[in-house]
């Protein structure tokens, strides 16, 4: 039996319910479970996947299958263009949908929902705003309990349509952790390719468990000229005091520059920061060309294209 799949959310169903759908069996033999197993497991390699397609189609797996693995496949990658690249594929077989044959949807209007979705994408993809909308509404019509499948996805998209536009004025200046001092972010950019802005706070556990590493890798990235500039969102005296004594505890240089964000000139505000840790990283001249965190391998990607040099740890690697 198939393990639990939850690449996103709600679009999936149980192991259990993947091959009986109201009443309807659907039985496969052994292999052809597995078969189905891998398609839907696959992530890392397009290559691989296409070799468990071949195999899918020689094993006699239905076309409407192998595109909802193939969806899967992009959507959990984050391959936008792709993924609106098969919305013929999702339209042509619109009006032969069989529940029998699905691998992953529980109802026909959860996949015209996803049909709504592909197109919505479709539509972002021709800059088409008002197109994206009307699709992603209707995907939510048809299918409101996928909301929270949809939501994550449409989010990471409005963010990354911001990051087109986005620069940041490297000219204000900001108040130093440890002495209190102005410092302006442009200072922080000379002699460097990038600048990475690492919003953390030592109230949350995952600060505190990563400071270690973070300290490490701080120090790395400055010798790669990468500028690091580590910042604390709240202002209150006693989380000054907790930043500083969990910088102390830790036992490491410091590297970099760390600083206390304004009432003002609110970073997280205008870098729409909502979790911590958060990163961001900036050309010298601040346009955004990374939001996320720091264990995303796109984070990674963005730092090597500035300089080969720089590699992802062994840990993140493996994750």
């Amino acid at each position: 039996m198939l393990r639990e799949l939850c690449v996103i959310g709600c679009w999936l169903l149980s192991a259990s319910a993947l091959f009986s759908h109201e009443g309807h069996e659907h039985k496969l033999t052994t292999e052809r479970e597995k078969l189905v197993e891998a398609l839907l497991a696959e992530r890392e390699s397009e290559a691989a996947l296409e070799k468990l397609i071949s195999d899918a189609r020689e094993s006699h797996i239905s076309e409407q299958a192998i595109l909802e693995a193939r969806f899967l496949f992009y959507t959990d990658r984050e391959e936008d263009q792709k993924v609106s690249a098969l919305l013929p594929n999702f339209l042509s077989l619109k009006e032969n949908f069989r529940l029998s044959e699905s691998i992953i949807f529980a109802s026909s209007d959860d996949w015209l929902a996803v049909i709504e979705y592909v197109s919505a994408m479709a539509a972002l993809q021709k800059g088409d705003q008002a197109g994206f909308k009307q699709h992603i509404t209707e995907a939510f019509w048809y299918s409101p309990h996928q909301g929270a499948a949809f939501a994550p996805h449409v989010e990471r998209i409005r963010l990354n349509h911001w990051m087109k536009e986005a620069e940041l004025d490297l000219q204000s200046s900001y108040i130093g952790l440890f002495d209190q001092k102005p410092l302006r972010l442009s200072d922080t950019t000379k002699n460097k390719k990038a600048l990475l802005l690492h919003f953390w706070s030592p109230q949350s556990e995952e600060c505190q468990r990563n400071m270690v590493d973070f300290l490490r890798i701080s120090k790395n990235l400055e010798e790669q000229e990468i500028g690091v500039v580590s910042i604390l969102p709240e202002t209150s005296p006693d989380v000054i005091k907790l930043a500083n004594q969990l910088l102390l505890e830790t036992g490491k240089q410091v590297s970099g520059s760390w600083i206390i964000d304004s009432s003002t000139n609110f970073l997280c505000e205008t870098l729409k920061v909502k979790s911590l840790p958060l990163c961001v990283v900036l050309t010298p001249e601040g346009k955004v060309l990374f939001h996320g965190h720091p264990t995303q391998h796109e984070f990674w990607d963005t730092l090597a294209s500035i300089n080969p040099n720089i590699q992802a740890p062994k840990k993140i690697k493996e994750d």
